[in-house]
């Protein structure tokens, strides 16, 4: 009776001490393709309940720095909450060739959990090595909840982790909000998605909200087109919901934003996250900022125009909190999983000062590649030496190499120099040599950034990024790169016990993960970012 009596007390203890000044609900946010310098570039055209509100009254690391050098979507949000960069997750990429199993992956994929029944649909987060801080709170709290929701599967998921009870996203196939058979599927998603449906979108227009006078130019030649409309506003969503346009419409607009704020509310209230003595993490990925990006470039009058929208979704969102939960129960995190550059053409032939930039080819690379490799074949011999590419890697054909016993090491410096010789292409380098010793004429953090990326299983034998203001593919605009507008990301923190501050110093986005445990009292292990001193 008395070791009852001791055991109760203890967890009450545990319960008070775990409660007191710590957060019930920590919310992150990535806005996907954020760059950093958003916030101060449209906190002008901005009002004062969202963004502008979470700088004003939380703290913001103005200068937070991805320090590795693929910075796209699967990667960068694996790091948020993991706390480690693609060395450790081992995602590398959204999409990457796993030698160890000798197949393509996309980086959530796997058919042993299907999605509405269909197996190639499959979803989990278990091509991630890492845990997540999610892993971590259910560990040690087994009565915490761990969500994510967002427009991207891959997004929520490798923010959210292994543990997590529920991972919702937009299936563009049934245009519903689903999840695969690995998560728990709540009780309430089959009316919500109902009550819910697309056809309350479907011929709304997106019109201009910012004055002439302030805003940006609305079209540029080199923009991309409003699918199935056109480059300047007004943008419709097609009234035919079995148009393929009517979804990428509502996905390439503020109201695909609407749509997801309605479902985080809704999932906030009926999993009653935040309402008890364990703490909760809840992940919203808004992936509508990188659709629109991709199409329309960074300095378009579209995007301009979106994140307006997505203040004031922010806002009424941070109201919400507010009165559901008090401001000092949760602890709001804002920031992204990469950053973005220019539109290639604009920033070559706009403005005084004209760049060096330009567009490469993936096709055409392994084609030169494949034909300049030919001379270490015997003549006559037309098999490939590159397996593929899957950039930033470059796969040797190992079967090839070794029946006709050609020197892997001067086939790969022969294949390097050739590729630094290719118009727009800034650095090459065999993969094992640079993880021994830094290449000639790359700087400490290039070197740095590249090996971060590095996973042996998943990354080539060969790894080659274009120079800066250089891309490959024909989107508008992209990321990917070592390059400061790709790295570059807010970093934004509200809520709870958080006074205002502004801090200058250098951050990487792998600190918010041990930053936010050790709020909730976690130690995170094996990691690549630091806890960060919030006074």
């Amino acid at each position: 009776m008395l070791r009852l009596v001791i055991f109760i007390l203890l967890l009450i203890l545990t319960s008070i001490s775990m409660s007191a000044g710590k957060p019930k609900l920590i919310v992150v946010i990535s806005y996907d393709q954020m760059r950093g310098d958003y916030p101060d570039k449209w906190q002008s055209i901005w009002g004062k309940k969202g963004f502008n509100r979470v700088r004003k009254d939380g703290i913001n690391f103005s200068q937070c720095y991805f320090d590795h050098a693929t910075n796209m979507t699967c990667p960068g949000h694996a790091v948020l909450l993991t706390g480690c960069y693609p060395v450790k997750t081992g995602i590398v990429s959204n999409d990457f060739y796993d030698k160890s199993l000798g197949k393509m992956c996309y980086c959530t994929s796997d058919s042993l959990y299907p999605v509405g029944g269909d197996y190639k649909k499959g979803r989990s987060p278990l091509l991630m090595k890492m845990p997540t801080l999610g892993d971590y709170l259910i560990e040690k709290y087994p009565k915490s909840k761990v969500m994510g929701i967002g427009l991207k599967d891959r997004s929520g998921i490798v923010m959210s982790g292994k543990k997590a009870q529920t991972v919702l996203w937009f299936d563009e196939e049934t245009a519903e909000l689903s999840t695969s058979t690995y998560y728990k599927s709540p009780q309430w998603l089959g009316k919500w998605n109902r009550k819910n449906s697309l056809h309350k979108f479907i011929g709304k227009v997106w019109n201009t909200s910012i004055p002439d006078s302030i805003s940006v130019i609305d079209s540029v030649h080199w923009e991309g087109k409003y699918p199935g409309g056109s480059k300047i506003f007004p943008h419709k969503i097609p009234v035919d919901l079995n148009d393929k346009m009517c979804v990428e419409a509502f996905l390439v607009s503020p109201f695909s934003i609407e749509y997801l704020f309605a479902a985080v509310r809704e999932m906030i209230t009926r999993e009653d996250l935040g309402k008890d003595n364990s703490p909760d993490i809840l992940n919203i990925a808004v992936s509508t900022t990188d659709y629109v990006g991709h199409i329309f470039g960074p300095d378009s009058r579209e995007v301009q125009e979106l994140y307006v929208h997505a203040d004031r979704y922010l806002g009424e969102f941070i109201e919400f909190l507010d009165n559901k939960l008090g401001r000092d129960k949760y602890l709001l995190v804002i920031t992204s999983d990469h950053g973005v550059g220019p539109i290639p053409e604009v920033v070559r032939e706009i403005g005084l000062e004209k760049l060096d930039a330009g567009r490469l080819s993936k096709a055409k690379l392994r084609s030169d590649m494949n034909n300049y490799l030919h001379k270490f074949l015997p003549i006559g011999i037309q098999e490939n030496l590159i397996e593929r590419v899957e950039l930033p890697s470059v796969f040797i054909n190992h079967q090839v190499l070794d029946k006709y016993k050609i020197d892997e090491e001067i086939l790969l410096d022969s294949l390097v120099d050739f590729t630094l010789r290719i118009e727009g292409m800034k650095l090459a380098a065999s993969t094992n040599k640079l993880k021994k010793s830094k290449p000639e004429l790359w700087d400490d953090d290039i070197w740095r950034m590249v090996k971060n990326d590095i996973f042996s299983a998943r990354t080539g034998d060969m790894i080659c990024y274009p120079k800066p203001y250089w891309i490959f593919g024909a989107n508008p605009a992209t990321h990917g790169t070592p390059y400061d507008y790709d790295r570059y990301v807010p970093f934004m923190l509200m809520g709870n016990s958080i006074s205002r501050n502004e801090f200058l110093y250098k951050v990487t986005p792998a600190d918010i993960a041990p930053t936010l445990g050790n709020i909730l009292g976690i130690k995170m292990v094996d990691i690549d970012g630091q806890i960060l001193q919030l006074k």
